[in-house]
């Protein structure tokens, strides 16, 4: 007896299984896998990138949340940026006990995430009463569906819990929910959890799914245990939705400038990236049958406006005419007072309903919209809510074709349902999405695999690399050539090296916004101080290639170290030698500890670092401030951009430094050639300051604006700060040209200046 019950639950997994080799053979043949190394990943282009950094972090160390080799000299806190949910990152963790290649950990839960949809759909068709056969069709149609493919650099848009959102719903909706036992009960309340521990966007349309089946719930049946029960399942949710964000929200309290760099969304996003019908309705590009190619051109022909990521919200021809299924029974059907209705489209009439309020909250001016205005705009891209809407047009699908097969024979059902099948997976599915961008990842992995290695094996053990271009992260944008995030491609195939990029927190982001404001001479400094070994400039990021950054970087001190076309890693090893040779170490340990404090930007340079970033310059030398002039070597704070011939004061101070390399005695004279920024009545009056003593007086009007400006600075002065010349230029009242009526300049402005010379004086 025992025996038989043992038979008859084994045979209840044949389907489940049947369903699971189905979707693996299809993606092993249909992505030709075996042609595939998948010790490189299928794709290393932007955003993709947030996650094999993740997998790297994972197998590396453990977990993610604090990522030890990014953000160098500090650490990476991934916390103020959760771009996965914490339940899919429990799925890669086991997955990496076993796998321990990032690139093959993260390709195998890509793999995985098909198998859990094609399961989880196939659950709720059968238990809802949908025969196996069926099922196995549709929840493999499902699980491949076009949005799988599509979002594949976005592997935190998992669909595997939709399915069991939707089941949930409908048993809320037609009232059933008590009838299925217990245990079933338990599996969708389990998927609550799931939800609750998933990427923010599948618990916010799952909440908003159940949401619906609770109102009409509450409104249709007499019983209220239906509402009750879904207000429990959205409690569920969100309480682990508060577990799933609750430590970044810490952090983000702790640090509100990563808060800040992370959220720049705009309710406007909404019209953006929402959904459009016409999408749901579009079949796959590439198709391969030659009239659905014509109205694919057709439709390209047209410019329409907003065509972002929502094109990926198609459903194929079989999801389509689910869709199609499910308007025609609303417009019609739901007027047939009285008259009777076909059992099946009855079962279709819960799915109707929950359709209808997915596509008034997600098109474009929707419901979604309104949301983004008055509560928050953070979920942006409605026309993520698609899969939802898939699997309800193939589930209202599912119970019009197991209703007219039910009498069909085995002989005439299997050999019509595969051929249904298979014709449906080469409509819907663009296996060419993945084999395409994996043959460019390989090649774009590949060299830097190799380059990253040579790196490695020339610096140190635990070496750090600055990575250039700076680039804000999370949201990063695409540079020239430079694709956002690959400047993660490095940390990915490195052991041990430290890596710059990304910065997140308050003090690496203004310790790397201060570092690139420098001119390349005293970035180098800047650098060796912080500890950097050498320098990772991507040439793909500059309209020359970098060529000319690289040039700077070189007369500078760095020697190349290694290169490949797109990338030039220059060694600081030399460089930083000769800074250690000319500056004592307490004034480096001093400039570095300011440089990390998380000042920068916010109080001025220290005595330290100003030796560090002060150029020297020969008495009788000029210092230009037209374009491509020499003044950025020396200027403090305080000033334009350099225009044409000059450069202007900028606010009430500006600062110039200067270390003279050839005074040996006496007093010297600076001169000054510029021009007040005078206007009718308005005149400018200025004091300069050298070591913070009073040296001259100036005033300009509009009949005398321009001055050659001549002071004398005792070599008291000059010895008390061993030669360095702090040159101070207070302006008394700097007015802007908008307050003057002349343009929408706010700038508040002084003088402009032309050149500075530094000439001899009299000998002491």
């Amino acid at each position: 007896m025992e025996y038989m019950i043992i038979e008859v639950k084994m045979k209840k997994l044949y389907p489940p299984i049947a369903n699971g080799l189905i979707i693996s053979i299809v993606l092993f043949l249909g992505l030709d896998l075996s042609t595939y190394d998948l010790n490189l990943p299928f794709n290393i282009i932007g955003d993709i990138n947030h996650h094999l950094t993740m997998a790297k972090a994972i197998s590396e160390q453990g977990w993610w949340w604090t990522i030890e080799r990014l953000s160098a000299p500090f650490e990476l806190d991934m916390l103020l940026a959760p771009l996965f949910g914490q339940f899919d990152v429990a799925i890669i963790w086991v997955l990496s006990i076993i796998i321990h290649n990032p690139a093959k950990l993260l390709n195998v839960f890509f793999l995985v995430t098909f198998i859990l949809s094609g399961t989880s759909s196939f659950w709720v068709l059968r238990e809802n009463g949908i025969r196996d056969s069926v099922a196995i069709i549709f929840s493999v149609l499902f699980a491949l569906s076009p949005f799988a493919f599509y979002r594949f650099n976005h592997l935190m848009l998992t669909t595997y819990t939709i399915p069991l959102v939707i089941g949930f719903s409908y048993r809320i909706i037609t009232g059933t929910v008590q009838d299925i036992g217990a245990r079933r009960i338990k599996v969708y309340f389990a998927s609550a959890i799931i939800l609750g521990l998933n990427y923010i966007y599948t618990t916010f349309f799952a909440c908003f799914i159940v949401s619906v089946s609770l109102l009409i719930a509450f409104v249709r049946h007499v019983n209220k245990h239906h509402a009750w029960m879904a207000g429990k399942y959205i409690i569920v949710v969100l309480f682990f939705c508060v577990v799933n964000y609750l430590p970044s929200v810490v952090h983000w309290k702790q640090d509100p400038i990563a808060k800040e760099m992370v959220d720049i969304k705009s309710a406007v996003e909404s019209e953006t990236f929402g959904l459009k019908i016409r999408h749901l309705l579009t079949p796959i590009g590439n198709h391969k049958f030659p009239p659905i190619q014509h109205i694919e051109r057709k439709i390209k022909s047209v410019p329409f406006l907003y065509e972002n990521e929502n094109h990926t919200s198609r459903l194929g021809t079989v999801g389509s005419l689910g869709f199609l299924l499910i308007i025609f029974v609303s417009l019609v059907y739901l007027s047939q007072n009285g008259k009777t209705i076909p059992l099946p489209i009855i079962k279709t009439f819960p799915l109707c309903a929950l359709t209808l309020a997915a596509v008034l909250l997600a098109t474009i001016g929707g419901l979604g919209s309104l949301f983004n205005i008055l509560v928050s705009p953070d979920i942006r891209a409605y026309n993520r809510i698609s899969p939802f809407i898939h699997f309800m047009s193939l589930f209202a699908l599912a119970f019009v074709v197991h209703d007219l097969t039910k009498k069909w024979s085995n002989l005439i059902f299997y050999p019509v349902g595969i051929l249904f099948l298979g014709l449906a997976i080469i409509d819907q599915a663009p296996f060419d999405v993945v084999t395409v961008k994996y043959e460019l990842s390989r090649k774009i992995a590949v060299p830097v695999k190799q380059l990253t290695e040579e790196v490695e094996s020339r610096l140190s053990e635990g070496a750090m690399v600055y990575q250039l271009p700076y680039l804000d992260y999370p949201h990063t944008p695409k540079v020239h050539n430079l694709v956002s995030h690959q400047h993660m491609n490095g940390y990915l195939f490195s052991k041990t090296l430290k890596w710059s990029w990304p910065a997140m927190s308050t003090n690496a982001t203004r310790m790397n916004r201060f570092v690139n404001s420098l001119d390349p001479k005293f970035m180098v400094r800047t650098l060796i101080t912080l500890g950097f070994d050498a320098i990772w400039v991507d040439r793909r990021a500059y309209v020359d290639r970098g060529d000319s950054l690289i040039r700077k970087l070189q007369n500078s001190g760095a020697t190349p170290l290694s290169s490949s076309d797109e990338i030039m890693v220059l060694d600081l090893n030399e460089a930083k030698m000769k800074l250690e040779e000319s500056f004592p170490s307490n004034v480096i340990l001093l400039f570095r500890k300011w440089l990390k404090s998380g000042k920068p930007g916010q109080t001025s340079l220290p005595e330290e670092g100003r030796k560090l970033l002060t150029e020297t310059l020969a008495l009788g030398e000029m210092i230009f401030f037209k374009a491509g002039g020499n003044s950025n070597l020396y200027l403090g704070k305080g000033w334009s951009t350099q225009g044409p011939d000059s450069r202007s004061t900028v606010g009430k101070q500006a600062e110039i430094y200067v270390i003279l390399s050839n005074h040996n005695k006496g007093d010297i004279n600076i001169v000054l050639n510029g021009e007040g920024f005078v206007f009718q009545q308005h005149k400018q009056s200025i004091e300069i300051k050298v070591n913070d003593e009073d040296v001259g007086k100036f005033v300009f009007t509009v009949e005398n604006p321009v001055q050659e400006m001549r002071v004398n600075v005792p070599e008291r002065l000059i010895q008390k700060e061993k030669g360095m010349i702090a040159l101070t230029i207070n302006v008394a009242n700097p007015i802007s040209p908008q307050e003057l009526g002349i343009n929408t300049d706010t700038r508040k402005l002084g003088v402009r200046l032309h050149t500075i010379q530094f000439l001899p004086g009299s000998k002491g």
